[in-house]
């Protein structure tokens, strides 16, 4: 079966064009009919990656390709194409560049081009739907390397163009949270095309992951991408599989060398050396030449055996939790806050430290939900945000005078002090960090604790005394969150809902909300 598999990353500096040029010569070498699309216009080079191989530049590219489309005239794509030789293998594909090698006003012609005219003046929508179908037609697979970021010509790669999207990320806060964030607006935006369409197949792929990092680092990092990417893997991954297991075998090493020029790895480190990157890159060919559906033989019967031993260690410890009040609850603590960079940040190593130290306390791993976006995409977390707050014991609010100006801050708040008296327990813990004359009486009635003394900075920037005494501050909270975490009343499903457009704040059960 023909696919379409887009790499796409949100920041740059991840190997993307490189991975997609090294998993291009082995899927050609597995004779598949192979198409490599340079789509990333405004930064192109791919075929620098080819500069090994035989190469035949006789085709324009993508970028004249677009200009020549029109309403009246859709040009034959075919025409536009170059073909790279792999002599040594016996094997050649073909290679749609961008343009740039062949057109001296590359540039300009960029600079001129415009994808609103594109799509409303030039019927650039039914011709990109009529070049996906060719190329389903003509190739077994199309690999498009994709611009980085948020572009008229990205959602193109992401959303009407691929079957399957390759999000590439690093060890890398805003990497991560940025393609997570844009891969739920590429499966939102799939449901709104004019055009038919499965839902994408979404496969993460870690990157630049060092080989010789410390070791509990590179744990603490893989947990990050399991918890933040899991949702990803339900389509595919058997569900006896943690993505962990897909994580830690895909993860792309860092080998300096390759770091220079542009170098294929499978051709001049091979694929046989398990720490080298021509091993993953062959690893992750293999999926994609059997377009997944050989996943239980690539994962192996060591994996699923790992699985369920660990099925069962969790069955041993948790055999009596459906009797006990928590049962349904998803999260230990949800974390409320002004969203901005600088917030995040500061809370985010905040809760850190608190999770450490109330586990210690608890005797068990602190469950925390805690929202961190790199975009603002009301539509596309409503129903995580709704079941979050829902599932979530306790509200663990972070107070600053911007946290009341904003109605999301203000329906999470009204939600648990609405809850608070509904079920007569303290489920609301707040933390001031700025201000306090300014908020809503009812908010200032609730014992606090008053961190605004600690500057607006992270604690590793710290003086030794001042770390000191803000750690004493978490811990005395650490031990006020377990303590309130025992009397947690048993879960109910109706727990109302606060909807956040509502000027009056009601009380409602809706099936989902926007994130503001």
């Amino acid at each position: 079966m023909s696919r379409i598999i887009t790499f796409y990353s949100y920041k740059g500096g991840v190997g993307r064009s490189m991975a997609l040029a090294n998993i291009a010569v082995l899927l050609a070498r597995r004779k598949l009919r192979l198409l490599a699309v340079d789509w990333d216009l405004e930064a192109p080079g791919l075929e620098r990656y080819f500069s090994a191989l035989e190469i035949e530049s006789s085709g324009d590219g993508l970028l004249p390709l677009l200009r020549s489309v029109s309403k009246k005239h859709f040009p034959d794509y075919s025409k536009y194409l170059w073909k790279i030789r792999d002599v040594e293998a016996g094997v050649e594909f073909s290679f749609l560049s961008s343009g740039r090698e062949s057109d001296s006003n590359y540039t300009k012609n960029l600079d001129d081009f415009d994808w609103k005219i594109f799509f409303s003046t030039n019927s650039g929508g039914d011709f990109i739907e009529s070049l996906r179908n060719q190329w389903l037609n003509d190739f077994d697979v199309v690999l498009i390397d994709s611009r980085t970021g948020l572009t008229d010509s990205g959602g193109v790669c992401t959303i009407q163009l691929p079957d399957i999207v390759i999000p590439m990320f690093t060890a890398n806060y805003q990497s991560l949270y940025g393609v997570r964030d844009v891969m739920r607006l590429a499966q939102s935006g799939r449901q709104s095309l004019a055009y038919d369409r499965m839902p994408l197949t979404i496969f993460p792929l870690p990157s630049r992951f060092g080989v010789r990092a410390e070791y509990e680092e590179s744990r603490q990092w893989i947990d990050r991408f399991e918890e933040s990417l899991s949702e990803f893997f339900h389509d595919w991954l058997p569900k006896w599989a943690r993505p962990r297991i897909v994580l830690e075998r895909v993860k792309i090493p860092q080998i300096d060398y390759f770091g220079f020029g542009e170098k294929l790895a499978v051709i001049e480190q091979g694929v046989n050396d398990p720490e080298s990157m021509g091993y993953v890159y062959d690893y992750i060919a293999d999926l994609l030449a059997a377009d997944f559906d050989n996943i239980e033989k690539w994962l192996g019967e060591k994996a699923r055996e790992q699985s369920r031993y660990e099925k069962r260690e969790k069955s041993e410890i948790t055999s009596d939790i459906s009797s006990s009040p928590s049962f349904n609850y998803e999260f230990d603590i949800f974390i409320s806050y002004e969203h901005s960079a600088l917030m995040t940040d500061w809370v985010r190593e905040f809760v850190n430290t608190l999770s450490e130290f109330t586990s210690s306390y608890m005797g068990e791993k602190l469950r925390v939900f805690f929202d961190v976006t790199e975009l603002q995409a009301a539509e596309a977390f409503a129903e995580r945000i709704q079941t979050a707050l829902s599932r979530s014991k306790l509200l663990l609010i972070f107070a600053t005078p911007r946290y009341f100006s904003n109605s999301w801050n203000l329906a999470e708040w009204k939600t648990f002090q609405k809850r608070s008296e509904i079920a007569n327990a303290e489920l609301i813990v707040p933390v001031v960090l700025r201000g306090g004359s300014e908020f809503p009486e009812e908010f200032r009635r609730i014992q606090h604790m008053d961190m605004r003394k600690f500057s607006f900075s992270t604690s590793m920037n710290r003086r030794s005394n001042e770390l000191f005494h803000f750690q004493k501050k978490i811990d005395e909270l650490a031990v006020d969150v377990a303590r309130l975490l025992k009397k947690v009343p048993q879960y109910d499903p109706e727990w109302p809902l606060v909807h956040p457009d509502s000027a009056e704040l009601k009380i409602v059960n809706s099936k989902s909300f926007p994130r503001l």
